[in-house]
């Protein structure tokens, strides 16, 4: 809890999103409803993976919902970072589980938005600026943000001037 309380996201909103904490394996679960897919986040800091991924999410709109409608969706790397965004400025976010983008999920997400924006980490800004090309290149509106912080990390305030 002391990891995840330097997020700033409440307690009642990461349960509200799935996310669950193994104390026995010292990991952080994201599931997604209806899939078989989930991500764990060790926080052992020997080990040698940060992230681990389980089930095909190649098909799968890994997305948080904002629980308003909503014609925009910001990528993140992360699920913490995506339930940051979504929170910040009431809009869905979907965390990549990565950097990159298949083809086919670009398709499902042009179905369901109007515009989506890219926010990786300062370190996958290039990545950043090529995701959102090809977005624009298939017909989305699509903007990049970039700032020092991980999304996760930046306060709430500051976020939401960040993806206004």
């Amino acid at each position: 809890m002391g990891w995840l309380s330097k997020t700033g996201i409440s307690v009642e909103t990461l349960l509200k999103y799935g996310v669950r904490y193994s104390p026995s394996k010292n990991q952080i679960y994201f599931t997604w409803p209806n899939t078989d897919v989930w991500q764990a986040r060790t926080l052992n800091p020997d080990a040698k993976s940060r992230y681990y991924t389980s089930g095909d999410h190649s098909n799968v709109l890994t997305l948080y919902y904002c629980g308003v409608p909503s014609v925009r969706c910001i990528l993140t790397e992360d699920c913490l970072s995506s339930i940051k965004c979504c929170n910040a400025l009431a809009v869905d976010a979907m965390p990549l589980l990565g950097s990159h983008l298949s083809t086919q999920k670009m398709k499902g997400l042009k179905h369901l938005y109007k515009q989506v924006d890219v926010f990786l980490d300062e370190d996958k800004f290039a990545d950043a600026c090529k995701l959102s090309s090809k977005l624009k290149a298939s017909g989305l509106s699509s903007n990049v943000y970039l700032n020092k912080s991980d999304p996760k990390h930046i306060p709430y305030d500051e976020l939401k001037e960040i993806l206004k």
